[in-house]
């Protein structure tokens, strides 16, 4: 069976006028279904006074949220470092004497 809705009630601004569609059932449950968690989690947020995030800046709610690295996963970044200096201080200790080279060699 089809149930008939008005668009303008979910999509106000592109939908200026009144604009009736026929949806089956399950579309309309599925509305319904989203309706209310909303206004669950509204009502949720409201009673607890969660209106402020727990984060202040020192980590506490983002290490909840990520998980750990595996063992493998520290040491892979731990060679990428380690590549990472040796590559770059050989990479300025030529270019170091190559300028100094160039200054006081003319």
């Amino acid at each position: 069976m089809n149930t008939t809705i008005n668009l303008r009630d979910y999509y106000p601004v592109i939908h200026t006028n009144d604009q009736f569609i026929k949806v089956s059932d399950e579309i309309v449950k599925t509305i319904v279904e989203s309706e209310k968690q909303e206004r669950n989690y509204y009502e949720r947020t409201r009673y607890h006074k969660a209106y402020y995030s727990l984060n202040r800046g020192d980590g506490i709610e983002s290490e909840a949220l990520h998980h750990h690295p595996s063992p493998e996963g520290i040491f892979e970044d731990e060679s990428l470092v380690k590549s990472y200096i040796k590559h770059s201080t050989h990479f300025l200790l030529n270019s170091a004497s190559g300028f100094i080279n160039i200054i006081f060699l003319g």
